[in-house]
């Protein structure tokens, strides 16, 4: 068996001393691909789950190797790129310890054991606000980084923000007045009274809310994942949010009173519902949704950034 300069997951080869070596050269297996004995697999690419009988061999030698050479270089950056950003976002959270563990000590250190109980009450509001301001900075990084790095960047701060939204305790401010001002310092912008009754908001530097308006378990973001591509824009909203919407990147979200499980999308000439658990619809209406869908999913307007979603997959993140 002779493997040189080729990616081989998974896979199963046969050896046959009178069929000949399998040589794989230059090539890319898909997983669980079982190569029979004497196969030739040269500048190629096979898929998954494929038995390859016969040789696989490319004759456009000069023009594969230039692209070879450029993968390559993409790959090493693409790794480079998303090491240094787990490398940074891992010592940010090993610093952000540190204020809570100064509060903690100055508090109890020489002091009655009773004071360790304010020691412990300041380092936990300590950690909260650090890893708030730390989701803030991880934030502002995704949205303000040069569009080539975003995609490396981009699921760093969805995974990161949504562990640290209740580690935050801003979830104590739920349905309170004082939350409004908790979103604009988070950078959202907020006209008059809101309301939020919880459930998650995401890329706050994008999100606007009219005044009086109250959401109400409802998923409000900046961005939205769909077809392997992340779109980032501006979400306006205003009414009633019913518990179980979902406002994503684009979205006008006008009225009083939105109804529950329903998604907006769309641009900035209106709002789009997409779907609708009450209302019964005819061929036409459907197939007018349906145009409607194809346009919001294909509109790409300049004050956009769009890129390749690497975390596309995973649905609890997009």
């Amino acid at each position: 068996i002779k493997i040189r300069q080729s990616f081989v997951p998974s896979a199963s080869l046969d050896v046959d001393d009178q069929a000949g070596k399998i040589e794989i050269n230059q090539s890319s297996l898909g997983y669980n691909v079982h190569v029979s004995a004497g196969v030739q697999i040269v500048r190629s690419v096979i898929p998954p789950r494929v038995t390859v009988e016969e040789d696989c061999i490319d004759s456009n030698q000069g023009s594969h190797d230039i692209e070879l050479m450029q993968r390559k270089s993409d790959l090493v950056a693409l790794v480079a790129v998303n090491e240094l950003t787990q490398v940074i976002l891992s010592a940010l959270m090993v610093l952000s310890f540190v204020p809570s563990v100064e509060v903690f000590m100055a508090a109890a250190y020489h002091s009655p054991a009773w004071a360790a109980i304010f020691g412990m009450s300041g380092a936990i509001v300590t950690q909260a606000v650090t890893w708030t301001m730390l989701g803030n900075v991880v934030e502002w990084a995704a949205l303000n980084c040069p569009l080539g790095l975003q995609e490396k960047v981009f699921p760093v701060y969805i995974h990161f923000v949504w562990p640290s939204r209740p580690w935050g305790l801003s979830f104590l401010l739920y349905g309170t007045p004082f939350m409004k001002y908790w979103l604009k310092l988070m950078g959202a912008s907020v006209d008059g009274e809101v309301w939020y009754f919880g459930s998650s908001v995401y890329e706050l530097r994008k999100l606007h809310f009219a005044d009086k308006t109250v959401v109400d378990d409802a998923h409000v973001a900046g961005h939205l994942g769909y077809a392997g591509k992340v779109t980032i824009d501006d979400t306006y909203v205003s009414g009633v949010l019913h518990p179980g919407c979902y406002a994503s990147a684009g979205a006008i979200v006008e009225g009083e009173e939105s109804g529950p499980w329903k998604v907006f999308m769309g641009g900035k000439a209106g709002h789009q519902p997409l779907s609708d658990t009450e209302a019964s619809h005819d061929e036409s209406e459907e197939g007018e949704e349906r145009g409607a869908w194809k346009s919001v999913m294909g509109r790409m307007t300049s004050n956009q950034l769009s890129f390749d979603d690497t975390c596309s997959e995973r649905s609890y993140a997009c």
